[in-house]
């Protein structure tokens, strides 16, 4: 097996190839506006043997929030392997390749929606924040509320980016937009025909929906709002849009909907790993005060003993920890005594647990983007 590369830009060609022959549900259009404007060989990793790539992981830079603390990282857009080479460590070897590569870059944190959690929890990826799922079999006939316009997705930009950044602010693990990313990732919904609703009071956009409407199904990928008041008249707003379909809305984890015979759901969504340990606990700690042995089969730099302000130090540690767990600690997704209480965490003194959990509280987490 051939060693990974980075990607360059005349492996475009057979990378966008082997993209459709392992996502092959991405409609052409979505393919070609990707690989004409995501398409970034520095954050692209592949493997080829005989001049044909067996293996690509393809990623974009963005800005993580962490407990309000902006953080460089990246999306990983799409992995994926031929399938005639499949079940031979392809996938393995590029992602381990990748992730201390990026490292070496001075990225800090990866995030990825998986489609099959377990096969990342070996390569260090754990989930870090959670989404609702409101799900309508059959949707009856439901009037639309005078409060929600159809919006659009180019003209409306300016107001939909305001409500964006103000709601993205109570939550961790988010991405963080400037408004250049807001209108790349517009962009991105264009290419698949997405549509938009919003919700409208005294003048002001106050929510909005991006959505698409296929034949069977209408699927809500986009739901954010900066009031209460805006959830329930947007979800019936859909209905009405999906009359006869099935419904499906993507939402944040503590969305309250009071909506009759819908059923709804809180399940993990997007994944996290740690490229650079040390710069993660000097963003968000910034401490001399704790110390932590830390522990990673992926990326080689993270192992050994730091204090809270990503200094190396000789200080016994006072917690030993995996890499993938300090990461969903240190997001806010879980506590410190929960993942001491499921063994994931070992302390020499019990006390400790109280006193970091007091100055890193659980958070509420939630990230839009899949890609």
């Amino acid at each position: 097996m051939n060693d990974p590369r980075i990607a360059t830009f005349k492996d475009k060609k057979s990378l966008k190839d082997l993209w459709r022959l392992c996502f092959n549900t991405d409609s052409d259009s979505f393919i070609s506006w990707f690989f004409k404007n995501r398409f970034i060989p520095r954050y692209c990793v592949l493997i080829e043997e005989e001049g044909k790539v067996l293996c690509a992981l393809h990623s974009l830079p963005v800005h993580l929030n962490i407990r309000d603390k902006i953080i460089d990282s990246v999306i990983i857009a799409g992995v994926g392997t031929h399938p005639d080479f499949r079940g031979q460590g392809y996938m393995g070897k590029v992602f381990r390749y990748y992730m201390n590569y990026i490292s070496s870059m001075g990225i800090v944190l990866t995030n990825l929606t998986p489609e099959y959690t377990p096969t990342y929890i070996s390569l260090g990826h754990l989930p870090a924040t959670n989404s609702g799922h409101l799900t309508i079999d059959r949707t009856t006939k439901t009037k639309m509320p005078d409060s929600i316009k159809d919006t659009d997705l180019t003209s409306g930009i300016s107001s939909i980016y305001s409500c964006y950044s103000l709601f993205s602010k109570q939550y961790s693990g988010i991405v963080s937009r400037s408004y250049a990313d807001f209108r790349f990732k517009l962009g991105d919904y264009l290419a698949d025909s997405a549509k938009c609703i919003a919700y409208i009071k005294d003048d002001i956009l106050k929510g909005y929906c991006i959505y698409y409407d296929t034949p069977k199904l209408l699927h809500a990928e986009e739901f954010v709002f900066t009031s209460p008041e805006a959830v329930n008249p947007m979800v019936y707003g859909l209905m009405s849009k999906a009359y006869g379909k099935k419904l499906h809305i993507k939402t944040p984890p503590d969305v309250k909907i009071e909506i009759k015979n819908a059923n709804f759901e809180i399940k993990p969504q997007a994944s996290c790993g740690v490229a650079n340990a040390p710069s993660l606990l000097s963003s968000i700690c910034g401490t001399k005060d704790f110390t932590v042995l830390i522990k990673d089969k992926n990326v080689l730099s993270n192992n050994g003993t730091f204090d809270f302000s990503g200094c190396p130090t000789e200080k016994e540690a006072q917690l030993t920890i995996n890499a993938e767990h300090l990461c969903q600690w240190l997001n806010g997704y879980i506590s410190l005594k929960e993942l001491h209480e499921k063994n994931l965490v070992s302390v020499l003194d019990l006390n400790v647990l109280d006193e970091l959990d007091g100055l890193l509280p659980i958070k509420k987490c939630f990230i839009v983007d899949e890609y």
